[in-house]
């Protein structure tokens, strides 16, 4: 089950939705392994579709300070649910952004997943104990006999690098997978960017603060890494050469996933009660769908026009959309 927030950079960045239907089309053609990718955009309607899961994957904004909202799996409400997944055996993974967690919830997510980014202080202001670093630099697997690391060759990537990341005193059950020499720390594990975790009831956490570029779903070892840590954190054998799948444009994930050659955005939003703007979306979507070779994608939020790249569309389509509440 994967969990994709919604856009909050430019196009190309933190790319949650773009990444989850990539990465289900990757998983799923992987002919060594069976797996069943179900994304969920944001969260589940009905929450019991969670207790299948063998593995919950995170890509979400993470919340900094007042800045951005929770990763999808802190919202306050949501921790029950959770807990009672992770305590079931399910998996975890937390992919970049969503390693953000507040110091509430910190003891809770090094057992469940092994580390997050720490970004509050003892009394709870935003003051880092992590950081970021952008660098173009090389990148090593801490273990290449961890299953995570099978095939993955030390690899130079374009990377905004989260690390100093908070880790568990206790390191029962986790290990470091990828480190960044160049990283400048003075923290114990400060240069890990991948780490695992091994639950006490057996099972498994994967983190990775690596993914801020969308582009870098291109580079095999990176892809691979990601690939393998979910697997792995799945409960399943991860291949001796690691997980293969190719990376798919975004017209080829259309097709793959969708069945359709071509994509839409219907942009729309709040406008006076006269402008029936949700009832004619779902009548527009449901008549391209089923009548066109269109997949409809559908924003209510006006930023998506700077947030989503819309050479990705082959038509936008403004329904009512000044969004001004009346």
């Amino acid at each position: 089950m994967i969990l994709a927030g919604a856009k909050s950079h430019p196009a190309g960045y933190h790319e949650y939705i773009k990444s989850a239907r990539l990465l289900k089309v990757m998983l799923e053609s992987v002919g060594s392994i069976k797996m069943e990718v179900k994304i969920f955009y944001d969260w589940p309607d009905d929450e019991k579709e969670l207790d299948d899961a063998k593995v919950i994957v995170c890509i979400s904004d993470g919340r900094d300070g007042d800045l951005y909202r929770d990763a999808s799996f802190l919202v306050p409400e949501r921790i029950p649910v959770i807990e009672r997944q992770m305590e079931r055996g399910c998996g975890l993974v937390t992919f970049h952004f969503s390693t953000f967690a507040p110091d509430l919830y910190g003891e809770k997510v090094l057992q469940w997943a092994g580390g997050y980014f720490d970004w509050q202080d003892e009394k709870g202001e935003r003051n880092w104990y992590s950081a970021i670093s952008n660098l173009n630099t090389l990148v090593i697997p801490a273990d290449t006999s961890h299953p995570v690391c099978h095939g993955v060759k030390p690899f130079i990537i374009n990377e905004e690098f989260y690390y100093n990341i908070r880790f568990p005193d206790n390191k029962a059950g986790w290990k470091p997978v990828l480190t960044v020499p160049a990283l400048n720390s003075d923290k114990p594990n400060g240069n890990v960017v991948a780490w695992t975790m091994e639950r006490e009831n057996g099972a498994m956490g994967f983190g990775i603060t690596m993914g801020h570029h969308y582009v870098n779903w291109g580079n095999n070892d990176f892809r691979k890494l990601v690939l393998n840590g979910i697997v792995w954190a799945a409960g399943l054998d991860v291949p001796e050469q690691g997980v293969n799948a190719s990376f798919y444009n975004d017209r080829e994930v259309t097709r793959l996933l969708f069945k359709k050659k071509m994509k839409a955005l219907i942009l729309t939003g709040d406008n006076i009660e006269a402008h029936e703007w949700q009832k004619t979306t779902a009548a527009l979507k449901r008549l391209f769908e089923d009548r066109s070779p269109f997949h409809i994608d559908v924003s209510t939020d006006i930023e998506d026009l700077g947030q989503y790249n819309l050479a990705d569309y082959d038509l936008l389509i403004m329904n009512y959309c000044n969004w001004n509440h009346p």
